[in-house]
């Protein structure tokens, strides 16, 4: 089996973190987002992982660089036409093995191998309150009978998440590769959606599998619900002398933690310096610098340097508030 990893987008809707990495290297509890799927693929009878590349792409490669767990090949995205697109990139790694796609700004609280045990394709779902947000699947029993991308007027709840698995990729393929030479585009790009209608029409039988645990990293705000999710669930509770820690809770390797209420919810990563501050339900990135604060629901960037009393914060790869050295 192959696995393939959209991450090439440019994450617009996360600058100003985006600015400096690719979103899929942005941190939640302690690692990089394409980092806790990896890790959800262990044990699997996995051959390669493709990770597909475009925006800041050399940053995860570099990332992977000692990675031994499994083989990591780049199909490189040089224009960003849509996840069919992507996907599509990724055709001369997998062939016509089986494949299980999972896009790579989001986080699953699910078991992969139940994905790939079945005879037929299976596309992750989750039933939502507004599914005009996402690509939908209409179902006819236990049978996928369409999907549309993003609809005006949904006909249905439930909303494909980012999980697909498709037994005979070749037919994945080759649906792609007729709407890329018709120009098939839904909402201008070449989508994921339209080529899995084009299987469908051909007799595919494709089924569902209802997702509960589906965190999608594309704003700041899921990124900390995401953050605080991973936390529960490794319940990371770190004890540091002449401070307060209240769990789940994680700090990096070589950060120095001074006179501080920390959580609960709250990530640090490494390399960081907090003093004489209460934080709770954030994420604060590798080599930041912190001091006299009081802040929750925030986002802090790699390297940035605050010093001073505030509550919500957004604050992008060094940036600098305040002006004493911390």
């Amino acid at each position: 089996m192959k696995v393939v990893i959209p991450a090439a987008g440019i994450g617009k809707r996360l600058r100003p973190f985006t600015y400096t990495k690719p979103k899929a290297l942005l941190p939640v509890a302690g690692k990089p987002i394409i980092a806790h799927i990896i890790d959800g693929l262990k044990g699997l009878p996995i051959e390669e992982v493709i990770i597909v590349i475009g925006y800041m792409g050399e940053r995860i490669q570099e990332y992977f660089h000692n990675f031994k767990d499994f083989k990591i090949s780049y199909a490189i995205q040089k224009e960003f036409e849509g996840l069919g697109h992507a996907v599509y990139q990724a055709k001369k790694f997998v062939g016509s093995a089986p494949v299980l796609i999972i896009l790579g700004d989001t986080v699953f609280d699910v078991d992969y191998k139940k994905f790939t045990e079945a005879d037929t394709g299976v596309i992750g779902v989750k039933e939502v309150d507004n599914p005009g947000r996402f690509g939908i699947a209409e179902m006819d029993g236990q049978i996928v009978k369409k999907v549309v991308e993003k609809p005006e007027t949904p006909s249905s709840n439930l909303a494909i998440v980012g999980i697909y698995y498709f037994p005979d990729s070749a037919f994945l393929f080759n649906a792609i590769e007729e709407n890329i030479k018709k120009d098939k585009r839904t909402k201008g790009e070449i989508q994921l959606t339209d080529a899995i209608q084009v299987m469908i029409d051909r007799g595919e039988k494709l089924t569902v599998k209802r997702i509960q645990g589906w965190f999608d990293c594309g704003k700041v705000e899921t990124l900390i619900d995401t953050n605080r999710f991973l936390l529960s669930k490794e319940n990371f509770y770190p004890k540091i002398e002449g401070s307060l820690i209240i769990p789940p809770v994680y700090i990096g390797e070589n950060t120095q933690v001074k006179n501080v209420v920390l959580g609960p919810y709250v990530s640090i990563g490494n390399r960081a310096i907090i003093k004489d501050a209460i934080i709770k339900n954030s994420i604060v990135d590798n080599g930041a610098k912190l001091r006299g604060i009081l802040m929750k629901n925030s986002f802090i960037g790699e390297n940035a340097c605050i010093e001073k009393e505030l509550d919500v914060l957004v604050i992008g790869d060094n940036s600098e508030i305040g002006k004493e050295e911390i």
